[in-house]
């Protein structure tokens, strides 16, 4: 059965503080100038709007990937193609967080994506 119209609160009247991202790092190592350079990005989370039923309010992710040392990559406009998919970094059976680079043009610049889920039975 669908939920009753009425009952449903408009999302407007939300004001949602924004996840705290802290001891971010991304290290670039090329062991040799023949080979990629492995990027690895990490850093700790914690979520202000977290409730202590949803069971986590903070944590640490972490994602890996090569890069050339030149190449700008950019995920497309759908998302598709990130030079990071998603990795979770927490998951249980009604929460999780991923995380995600969908674009790296050098440690300096890249965009971050964190995704969360909460189930609510109420």
């Amino acid at each position: 059965a669908l939920v009753n119209r009425a009952d449903l609160q408009d999302a407007s009247l939300f004001n949602f503080a924004p996840f705290n991202i802290t001891q971010l790092q991304i290290l670039c190592i090329r062991p040799q100038i023949t080979v990629d350079y492995s990027c690895n990005l990490s850093f700790h989370w914690f979520d202000p709007n977290s409730v202590k039923q949803n069971a986590v309010t903070s944590g640490t992710c972490q994602t890996s990937w090569s890069w050339d040392g030149v190449t700008k990559h950019n995920a497309t406009i759908d998302g598709s193609d990130p030079v990071a998919g998603y990795r979770s970094c927490w998951l249980d059976s009604q929460t999780f967080f991923k995380v995600a680079v969908p674009s790296f043009w050098h440690p300096g610049n890249f965009t971050l994506e964190l995704a969360h889920h909460y189930r609510d039975d109420e």
